[in-house]
């Protein structure tokens, strides 16, 4: 009997570690003691590694709090945690922890760099994409739902085992910013402009649809989706650095304060942004607040 009650209470016990692992708005938050068995709970799942003071960690806070909740929505099956490395010290040693915040994806407890960007639909996207088939299929009311709950997805309308599917497949396999989903149902309609095999980027800024043209090939739709995925002129922000800087295209940056004689300036420049869409890049920035001012 002894050995009966024993085990109940080990059990108890290994029970109640379990139930103390808390959430904060929808973000697991791992510690030292309890990082382990939620690896062991977790065939995947991202890890933020924070500071409390850290003014990065600060900005990527909300949306964070956002990729979790928009990750249950979806019923996605991956959650996103948190890890206080300033406390939980031997796990931030044990993961060579050494700026802040670090992100860090976990494959059956195997950790590997987090290389996505730090907005909401990035991190959703990004994990959407690790988790499961590099695109899938959308219904027509799905459509409606998701131009409602993300910045930009892309949708290939057209047959599947097509050598356009497949260079859009190709194309998908190598993004891990956007998602890609695709409509073989010829009963559903194609947006304005695009017909089939076609391919659609729905965005909530600028036009709000954009129809592929060009040769049906892996690249040419990358490099559509690219140039698609930011304005035709960009307000400067921390979002659009990497679009930016890393595309190694021409830019040109307009800043101005908020006087009438500039916002006329700022007009002429926007429409030399449209004349001139897909050849350069064209942002405008003040220059009193955040990283504008930096």
């Amino acid at each position: 009997m002894a050995k009966i009650f024993a085990i109940l209470f080990l059990a108890i016990l290994a029970f109640s570690a379990y139930a103390e692992v808390e959430e904060d708005e929808g973000v697991l938050v791992l510690t030292d003691a309890n990082f382990d068995e939620e690896m062991k709970n977790h065939d995947k799942i991202l890890v933020e590694f924070y500071a409390p003071w850290c003014g990065h960690c600060k900005k990527l806070a909300p949306e964070y709090v956002q990729a979790a909740a928009t990750l249950k929505e979806k019923n996605v099956g991956v959650m996103v945690a948190k890890v206080d490395a300033t406390e939980e010290k031997e796990v931030a040693a044990r993961f060579e922890i050494k700026g802040f915040p670090t992100l860090k994806w976990f494959v059956n407890g195997e950790a590997t760099e987090y290389n996505g960007g730090r907005t909401a639909d990035e991190i959703v996207n990004w994990i959407v994409k690790k988790s499961g088939p590099p695109t899938s299929s959308i219904t027509a009311e799905e459509i409606e739902t998701e131009k409602e709950n993300s910045k930009l997805f892309v949708v290939f309308y057209g047959e599947e085992g097509s050598d356009e599917f497949k260079a859009f497949e190709t194309a998908a396999s190598g993004d891990d910013k956007f998602q890609y989903r695709h409509v073989f149902d010829t009963e559903v309609a194609t947006p304005e402009g695009v017909s089939r095999p076609g391919v659609a980027v729905f965005r909530n800024f600028d036009e709000p649809i954009v129809a592929f043209e060009g040769d049906f090939t892996a690249s040419a739709v990358s490099t559509f989706v690219t140039g698609a995925s930011v304005p035709t002129f960009i307000e400067f922000s921390d979002e659009f650095i990497e679009p930016i800087f890393q595309s190694q295209a021409p830019a040109l940056f307009l800043f101005h304060d908020s006087s009438d004689e500039q916002s006329k300036i700022k007009d002429v420049v926007e429409k030399a942004a449209t004349q001139n869409k897909g050849r350069i890049i064209f942002a405008h920035s003040g220059v009193t607040e955040g990283i504008q001012q930096r």
